[in-house]
């Protein structure tokens, strides 16, 4: 209350007497004998409405200092007045403090719905979007035993941008790359691990399975994708330590696949787990194949991906 340099800061926890001290030294300021400062020439900001009020009557009750005498202002009010006296004409709903949430959230929703007509923009929305979703448990500490971090490894997921659960960031990067473009002002109808019926095979119980490519791409397209878990392209390739099979299991799998894929005349786009050191790139590289494909598939039509629009973001969210 008493310290008088020009500028003051106090720090305190709440309930502890901020406001008390507020009202003290506005008390100290106007009616101490020497250096008396007058009334008006004091202005007090409080952030809510509410605590501005128990200020005035605080001062009032307390002190005899009315609202005529000493200004007492939430920010928002404060800056209504501003706008007033420079001859400005705000819309008063808008500063209305009680729904001033409710009408910041409106006018914030339409400054985004005009700035996403921005590509630059809209790409780096999408991608702010797309840097979440990494493991779930990525804030768990990894373990240091071999056998728990094969384990946790394993178990990791990452989610899409709609939120479904991918088993690697290569496969959450491709997923939503597709969710967040459209070909030909369509959006892709990509489907994650679909039961493709006309691949079965027998597993180790001798129970027939149906095996389920990384991607499928239905509406007209009957694409499938795979993303092969090597490190890269080529017969030195391998897979990673934690997977439950040998570098021989599954290349022998993987080639399996691609011949069902072959008897079948099933068009397939083919990415690598090695190649996925550069997202950006990665991604530029998957965009080229799949355009590639349809392009081998349907000769006779153009086609051409388009990042979707403002209000793809409303229906995610």
């Amino acid at each position: 209350v008493l310290i008088d340099d020009k500028h003051n800061l106090v720090v305190a926890a709440a309930g502890s007497g901020k406001t008390e001290v507020l009202i003290t030294k506005i008390a100290y300021l106007t009616n101490r004998d020497y250096n008396k400062i007058p009334q008006e020439r004091i202005l007090t900001l409080a952030f809510q409405k509410d605590a501005a009020q128990e200020i005035k009557n605080r001062l009032n009750n307390r002190y005899g200092i009315d609202e005529g005498s000493s200004e007492v202002r939430t920010f928002h009010s404060l800056g209504l007045k501003i706008l007033s006296e420079a001859g400005k004409k705000p819309d008063l709903k808008f500063t209305d403090e009680e729904n001033y949430s409710i009408h910041q959230q409106i006018f914030i929703s339409k400054l985004f719905k005009i700035e996403m007509e921005n590509q630059i923009f809209r790409e780096l929305v999408f991608d702010y979007i797309n840097s979440f979703g990494n493991p779930e448990n990525e804030e768990s500490p990894k373990p240091k035993e071999q056998k728990e971090y094969f384990e946790y490894m394993r178990n990791l997921r990452y989610t899409g941008i709609d939120g479904i659960k991918l088993k690697s960031i290569a496969e959450k990067e491709i997923y939503d790359f597709f969710k967040m473009h459209t070909i030909n002002g369509k959006e892709i109808d990509i489907q994650y691990e679909k039961e493709a019926k006309w691949m079965p095979y027998v597993n180790k119980a001798g129970e027939t399975e149906f095996a389920k490519p990384d991607f499928y791409f239905g509406e007209g397209f009957d694409i499938y994708l795979e993303h092969w878990a090597l490190d890269k392209k080529g017969s030195n390739g391998k897979i990673p330590d934690w997977f439950n099979q040998t570098t021989q299991e599954y290349k022998k799998g993987m080639y399996l696949k691609k011949e069902a894929f072959r008897e079948h005349d099933k068009t397939l786009v083919e990415t690598y787990s090695g190649d996925f050191k550069s997202p950006k790139k990665f991604i530029r590289n998957l965009e080229t194949q799949f355009l590639e494909s349809l392009a081998k598939k349907y000769p006779k039509q153009e086609f051409v991906f388009e990042l979707m629009g403002s209000s793809y973001l409303t229906y995610l969210y």
